[in-house]
């Protein structure tokens, strides 16, 4: 893949904020994702897979802000897709 191509379908590392508990997470759970390794000067579009709604979000928000995700249940997952815009 060029460098060009690449932009538009960079990979993010997500880091998930949660602090550790020997207790059972709850049914409904907020999660805060932050991205790494973004340009912060690019715009990309973020797409949430489970409801198709996508948001076109800073990069420098996604950094430094991350997105809160909100699991219905145990056991749950929700799939981001970010591309550069």
């Amino acid at each position: 893949m060029d460098g060009e191509s690449s932009n538009w379908h960079r990979k993010t590392a997500l880091r998930q904020s949660a602090g550790s508990s020997s207790s059972p997470p709850p049914l409904t759970q907020n999660t805060n994702c932050v991205c790494a390794d973004l340009i912060v000067s690019r715009r990309y579009r973020v797409t949430f897979d489970n409801s198709g709604q996508s948001s076109v979000v800073d990069g420098f928000l996604l950094m430094e802000q991350g997105i809160t995700l909100r699991l219905e249940g145990a056991l749950t997952s929700e799939l981001l897709v970010i591309v550069a815009v």
